[in-house]
C-alpha cells in the first residue's frame, strides 16, 4: 500500500497483519479523493483509522490536520510507523482508544472518514455518534465504507446520502 496523491505520492505505507483490519485499497481510496477534490486546509478525522491510510492520504493532499483513531493495538503501532516515516508531524493525532472515548470538548472536522468492521452494527453506532456529539461542521462530509453487500439504511440523524459508489465488495457512501 502507497500514498497516492499529494506531497507524499508513491511513499509506502505498512499494513497490520491478518484480518483484524482490511485496508482501503488504492484504487478505491483515489476514488474518494477524486470525488472529494480537494481537500485542502481541512480538518479531517479518520475514526477506524486502521494503517491510517486514508488520514495520511488527506494530510498529503493538503488537509490542516488529522485525527486517526484505533483501537487495535498491532494496527496502532503500524500507524505511528506510517507517521513518522511520512514526517506528519504535529499535524497528524494517533489516539488509541475506543471511538467513543477519543474527543475533546468542541472537537469538529470537515471531513470524517469510517471504515469499521463490517457486519457489527458499527457503522450506524458511529453515525449516531458523531450526530449527537456534534463532531462534523455544518458543511462537513462523511465518507463511510461498508461492504456491497450491505443496503444502505441510515439511522434517523438528518444525515443525508449525496453519493453512493460500489467497487467490488466495497460501497462508499458520501453523507452530508
Amino acid at each position: 500500500m502507497r500514498i497516492i496523491g499529494g506531497k507524499d505520492r508513491g511513499r509506502k505505507l505498512k499494513t497490520p497483519q491478518g484480518n483484524e483490519t482490511r485496508p482501503t485499497l488504492d484504487k478505491v481510496r483515489g476514488a474518494i479523493f477524486n470525488i472529494l477534490f480537494d481537500v485542502s486546509g481541512l480538518d479531517v478525522l479518520d475514526m477506524f483509522g486502521g494503517s491510517g491510510a486514508m488520514g495520511f492520504e488527506a494530510l498529503s493532499r493538503g488537509a490542516r490536520s488529522c485525527v486517526i483513531i484505533e483501537n487495535n493495538k498491532a494496527a496502532f503501532k503500524i500507524m505511528e510507523e506510517n507517521k513518522t516515516n511520512l514526517f506528519c508531524g504535529d499535524s497528524a493525532q494517533l489516539r488509541f482508544s475506543d471511538f467513543k472515548s477519543s474527543f475533546h470538548r468542541g472537537e469538529c472536522f470537515d471531513i470524517i472518514f469510517l471504515d469499521p468492521p463490517y457486519h457489527k452494527g458499527l457503522l450506524e453506532d458511529a453515525l449516531l455518534f458523531i450526530c449527537e456529539r456534534g463532531l462534523k461542521k455544518e458543511n462537513g462530509v462523511i465518507v463511510a465504507e461498508t461492504g456491497s453487500d450491505r443496503e444502505s439504511v441510515l439511522p434517523e440523524t438528518g444525515l443525508k446520502l449525496i453519493k453512493e459508489k460500489q467497487y467490488g465488495h466495497t460501497k462508499i457512501l458520501f453523507l452530508k
